[in-house]
């Protein structure tokens, strides 16, 4: 009920999380892009951001690298490169770094395979224990997982529960999940 234009910025900074599609991709080592997302806390605390490469997968993908998560990434300056779902978990875990209130996550697996999301969903979940997460997605696994899910149309939100609530009112969640699934028995057969 209060304005955002009313909090600190600083504030802001400190208590809400927000991983977009078009994430940073740092010129810099996996660790150093990990603590980025709490700078000075995570700088000193390299447990903290191991555990972090753990949770969220990265430490085996850093593992195939010649200096594990101290590894320079980027196209620039850097010798070696990560694909776009290695990033996405990078940016998730520079995300999750922050102990924030809210966190707030847009499309935060669109480049990443079912094994790797779920893994990451694992992770966020994890950390977002006693926080309010927002997940923006269109993809019916990431929103069955949810405990609330508000369907939008036009700007406005026009149902709203869980994915069992949402599929008995068979309204616009329910024919969309219906189309998805009959695409992908599709590509199965």
């Amino acid at each position: 009920g209060k304005p955002i234009d009313s909090y600190p910025l600083a504030w802001l900074r400190r208590n809400i999380s927000f991983l977009g599609q078009n994430f940073g991709r740092h010129e810099a080592s996996i660790a150093e892009n990990i603590a980025y997302g709490d700078w000075e806390r995570l700088s000193g605390d390299r447990a903290a951001v191991e555990r972090l490469a753990r949770s969220t997968g990265l430490d085996q993908i850093a593992a195939t690298f010649p200096d594990g998560i101290d590894t320079h990434v980027g196209r620039e300056f850097a010798e070696h490169d990560l694909a776009g779902g290695p990033w996405q978990r990078l940016a998730i875990a520079r995300s999750l770094a922050l102990p924030a209130k809210l966190r707030i996550f847009d499309e935060p697996t669109s480049n990443i395979d079912a094994r790797a999301e779920h893994t990451l969903f694992n992770a966020i979940d994890e950390a977002s224990r006693d926080h309010t997460t927002i997940i923006i997605s269109h993809r019916f696994s990431t929103l069955r997982m949810a405990d609330r899910i508000l369907v939008m149309h036009e700007g406005s939100v026009v149902e709203q529960g869980t994915h069992d609530d949402l599929m008995a009112v068979d309204g616009r969640y329910a024919n969309l999940y219906r189309l998805h699934e009959s695409f992908r028995i599709r590509e199965e057969r």
